[in-house]
């Protein structure tokens, strides 16, 4: 099953980061389903995806995006072919920062990799939809919880982790802030992370980091 679906969450029609993201998604083909919610907390995010996926069972797989800055760089196709090489189409896959935020005391768990980037980052990630919805019901967020810690301790767990991996090597999502000089390239359209050796595909400037170079790929 090949995936085109991107979704996301917004409380506000009105942000300019959401035509960003619109935009950017037509330009290369995704179908994007904006859910418009009443903000309650950053646990909003989780529990509308849980059930707009409820009630959509049509919708087999997807990419959870943050809404108001994210910018897609690539088309389904190319999304498609990178996950098939990892081999990561049966589990989550989340994005990756290069801080262990909100709980910095959860870094000494992350064993994993040396990658600059390997902490769960919540604003981007793909799930087959079975999956996710097996995650959420093994430990249900309220919606005042944090979305990023939820989805950290969901990783670090013991009874999921089997089902959630990190994109670590940015390959698909790259989280972009805490930004060095020689992080990345920016050419042909790509944002190209020179760390990893890779055109990520989904680029999230979290915290509010300036996507004046990134809106000028597109």
């Amino acid at each position: 099953m090949k995936i085109n679906t991107i979704i996301t969450v917004n409380n506000n029609p009105n942000h300019p980061g959401v035509e960003r993201l619109t935009k950017s998604a037509e330009k290369f083909g995704w179908e994007l389903y904006v859910i418009d919610a009443q903000w309650k907390g950053f646990g909003t995010k989780l529990i509308e995806t849980y059930n707009f996926l409820i009630n959509n069972p049509q919708i087999e797989r997807f990419v959870f995006v943050d809404a108001h800055d994210v910018v897609v760089l690539s088309d389904p196709e190319t999304f498609n072919s990178v996950l098939s090489w990892y081999n990561k189409e049966n589990k989550m896959l989340v994005s990756c920062e290069k801080a262990c935020w909100p709980d910095s005391s959860l870094s000494k768990q992350y064993t994993h990799s040396d990658s600059e980037w390997k902490y769960v980052n919540s604003g981007l990630y793909y799930a087959p939809s079975d999956i996710f919805i097996k995650v959420f019901e093994s430990s249900r967020p309220e919606y005042h919880d944090d979305d990023q810690l939820w989805l950290s301790k969901r990783y670090l767990d013991d009874k999921t982790n089997c089902k959630v991996s990190l994109d670590d090597c940015c390959s698909l999502f790259q989280s972009y802030s805490h930004i060095a000089d020689d992080d990345f390239a920016y050419r042909d359209g790509l944002l190209i992370n020179l760390k990893t050796n890779t055109a990520p595909i989904f680029i999230h400037g979290n915290g509010r980091t300036d996507m004046t170079l990134i809106d000028q790929l597109l």
